[in-house]
């Protein structure tokens, strides 16, 4: 091949790889401002996250991942470059059925590497990595934020920086509050170092690791002479933490086992943190900390009938102070913690501490708000799995970045009463007449309860466009899809739709939809099963639209 060709070939690739990236966008609803953010519906769309890893998202509803038979992770390659620096929104949801299957790059869990922010998610599955950094939520938290999110599951490494939460956090001036992990931790590396219930490792004193817990068991499988660093919170430490517990228990054959920490370093400052659970190994064990180097401990203590041993396993140049090997009894006496704060904690006779910002129930626990476009109207849909004391709803909207106006409330319209109390899913609807065509608008819904006091949840976006043209089947995307497609259409009229996936053969193998429509734009979704739930296998498929007034046939590749 000669230079010019060469050359040529070289244009064309980069003017297709420029198209490609300023051409994409987000396949669900939103803009990815903070005002409007990008709405997470699907697993489809929770995938969509890592071509811009800069936006704002939120999630409403939960999702599973069940369909990947194994995940990359979000923020992939370089802890600078491609990291997550936006912030992703969980809104009290949940994602499911997260599987990573001997992940081979350094940051393997829901996201790779963390620059941005975190908040309000559960995440419940399981990890396994060949490779450092490694935990369910991310692999690394790197100057990033995480709040109000908890982990579920097991986690899985033959390497380095293993956590129930998180395989690493570092470089943080806000570091992760009031989350918890009941994760197992297991290394089986014959070299695995910085293993814990909660964090792997930790660097840079700037970083805070506050109200947060862990109850699952922790195991390394270290047997070389190295520096295991093991424990039932964190493995290795060099930040701030505080008010903090670990009931799990700790096994490690190698050395620096705590019930807490394993390897205190760099003035690490721990205070007002726990630990209850047996601690066994091969040598530097502490019922607390395995090693300590430097640092301070403030008002720590240890469960002595489980652990068995000292507070500490070795040190450095002097031995830790601040640090009580307690009782079971005393350990459940509230009396014990005399210095610790009922702003955090609860304290009761009985019982171990417990925090309290895990205590607070919100009158309403909102499950999911959606707006859909139908006709000339914004169909709103909401759904609660419990209500306490809930007199009803108040409902705001506001036009682009205008200000909120109440436009329904519980007090004049029966479909915004509340329930009460009750414990079972109740669904809502409600149906905003008042807009126009071309525009954005924002919806907002508050709680009233008995005493009167509202409670305001996440805003939602929609735009409302001008009513089509003409009755139409518009690509799907993606296409090819794995494991699913979002079809999408558009009605000029009134019409009974039906939308039905065939094979090459003309077998039918799934209905969509069949029902009477508004004219307006709509989409649906197409997982990649048959009527029956079963998946079909992969190759082509068609998809046929019919209404009074048009048929049209559309191809989809399946890639399993």
């Amino acid at each position: 091949m000669n230079t010019d060709m060469k050359n040529s070939l070289l244009v064309i690739f980069i003017c297709i790889t420029f198209m490609t990236q300023s051409l994409w966008a987000f396949i669900g609803s939103g803009s990815g401002t903070e005002g409007s953010p990008y709405i997470v519906t699907s697993a489809a769309e929770l995938n969509d996250v890592r071509n811009d890893l800069t936006a704002y998202y939120r999630q409403t509803a939960n999702i599973s991942l069940s369909g990947y038979d194994s995940w990359t992770p979000i923020g992939t390659g370089s802890a600078t470059s491609t990291a997550f620096t936006g912030t992703y929104d969980g809104n009290g949801h949940k994602v499911t059925g997260l599987t990573i299957t001997s992940y081979s790059s350094a940051g393997a869990g829901l996201f790779g590497y963390n620059r941005g922010t975190i908040k309000n998610l559960g995440v419940s599955g399981s990890v396994s990595a060949t490779a450092t950094s490694a935990g369910i939520l991310a692999g690394l938290n790197y100057y990033g934020t995480m709040q109000n999110c908890y982990t579920e599951g097991s986690v899985t490494s033959s390497s380095n920086y293993v956590g129930g939460f998180v395989g690493s956090c570092s470089y943080s001036t806000t570091g992760i509050t009031q989350c918890y992990s009941t994760a197992t931790v297991t290394a089986t590396g014959a070299g695995s170092m910085n293993v814990g219930g909660f964090v792997g490792h930790t660097n840079n004193s700037g970083a805070t690791i506050s109200e947060c817990y862990c109850t699952g068991n922790v195991t390394n499988n270290n047997t070389t002479s190295a520096n295991a660093n093991t424990g039932g919170f964190v493995g290795a430490s060099a930040l701030t933490i505080s008010n903090c517990y670990a009931t799990g228990n700790v096994s490690c054959s190698g050395s620096r086992i705590g019930g807490f920490c394993g390897f205190a370093s760099y003035n690490t400052p721990i205070s007002y943190c726990y630990s209850t659970g047996t601690v066994t190994g091969g040598s530097t064990i502490g019922g607390f900390v395995g090693y300590y180097n430097t640092g301070t401990f403030t008002s720590c203590f240890f469960n002595h009938d489980n652990a068995n041993m000292s507070s500490y396993g070795g040190y450095a140049t002097s031995a830790p102070t601040g640090i009580t090997a307690a009782t079971t009894a005393d350990m459940k006496t509230a009396s014990t913690y005399s210095s610790w704060s009922t702003s955090y904690w609860n304290l009761t006779n009985g019982s171990y501490p417990t925090l309290k910002c895990f205590d607070e129930s919100l009158p309403v626990e909102l499950s999911s708000f959606t707006a859909t476009v139908q006709g000339n109207t914004i169909v709103l849909n909401w759904q609660t799995e419990s209500e306490t004391d809930n007199l009803g709803f108040t409902l705001e909207r506001a036009e682009g970045d205008g200000a909120w106006q109440q436009i329904a409330s519980y007090q004049t319209s029966d479909a915004l009463k509340g329930q009460g109390n009750t414990s079972t899913t109740t669904s809502y609807t409600w149906t905003d007449a008042g807009v126009a065509p071309n525009s954005g608008y924002r919806y907002r819904l508050g709680d009233v309860n008995v005493a009167g006091t509202v409670t305001m949840h996440s805003p939602i976006a929609v735009t409302m466009t001008a009513l089509p043209q003409s009755t139409e089947l518009l690509n799907a995307y993606p296409n090819p899809f794995n494991p699913e497609t979002t079809i999408n259409y558009q009605l000029h009229k009134d019409s009974q739709v039906t939308i039905t996936v065939y094979d090459l053969l003309g077998r039918k193998v799934k209905t969509l939809i069949d029902e009477q429509q508004a004219a307006g734009s709509y989409r649906t979704l197409w997982n990649g099963t048959d009527n029956s739930g079963a998946k079909a296998a992969s190759g082509a498929y068609l998809v046929r639209m019919e209404t009074q007034e048009v048929t049209q046939i559309q191809k989809v590749l399946l890639l399993k």
